[in-house]
């Protein structure tokens, strides 16, 4: 009996299947890099904005430790001087040399200078030696601009406190001390940010107290 063996043909791939196939994976495989490269700059965006966040807490924070522990230089002149980009006080602050704390009156100067935020404390003899100039501390690199403002007392019982560009704004104001001060500043950005900005305001309540007068009352 003679076999007819039937030669079945084999299956293949056609060209317009392999290249229906190509596609879908690159394809897929688009996807997946536009999804992981969407959360790489996300994360980016986010890290940027919470470095800025940071730094502008970082700068409030030493802001308000030199202003709480401020006082007028004397009973009938405070020496407290302000304008929009410019602030200047006495303040006591704790000196760390090695492992020894050591607490002196100082002078502080807060000035604005092109995009840098510089705070300069002037010790012992260079307090109202202003020939004595120390290295200024640079708090930041990246502000547009910095606002302080200063709030005195109203002139009526509606009007408790009101708000200064300047301190003093006149002789009445020579020997007192702010009631408190509000400060508001713009940092740009960094990295991809760089180039958008972000706002950031604080108001800081004054310790109205003087050094060689207790009996003044704190805010």
């Amino acid at each position: 009996m003679r076999l007819i063996t039937k030669i079945m043909p084999k299956k293949s791939f056609t060209l317009i299947e392999l290249l229906i196939a190509v596609t879908m994976i690159s394809l897929i495989l688009l996807s997946l890099y536009s999804a992981f490269n969407t959360g790489v700059l996300s994360y980016k965006k986010i890290d940027a904005s919470f470095e800025v966040h940071q730094e502008a807490r970082a700068i409030f924070n030493r802001m308000e430790i030199d202003l709480k522990n401020s006082f007028p230089y004397k009973k009938d002149l405070s020496l407290f001087k302000g304008t929009n980009e410019r602030l200047e006080f006495f303040t006591v602050l704790n000196i760390y040399d090695k492992d020894k704390i050591d607490t002196q009156i100082c002078r502080i100067k807060y000035q604005l200078d092109a995009n840098s935020l510089k705070r300069t404390a002037y010790i012992a003899g260079a307090t109202i030696d202003d020939a004595i100039l120390p290295a200024p501390e640079e708090l930041s690199a990246v502000i547009k601009n910095i606002g302080f403002e200063y709030a005195g007392i109203g002139g009526s019982d509606e009007e408790a406190f009101i708000w200064q560009a300047s301190w003093p704004q006149d002789n009445t104001q020579q020997n007192e001390m702010p009631l408190a001060v509000k400060i508001k500043m713009t940092l740009t950005g960094r990295g991809k940010e760089e180039g958008n900005s972000i706002e950031f305001s604080k108001t800081i309540p004054m310790r109205q107290k003087n050094i060689d007068d207790s009996n003044q009352n704190t805010l």
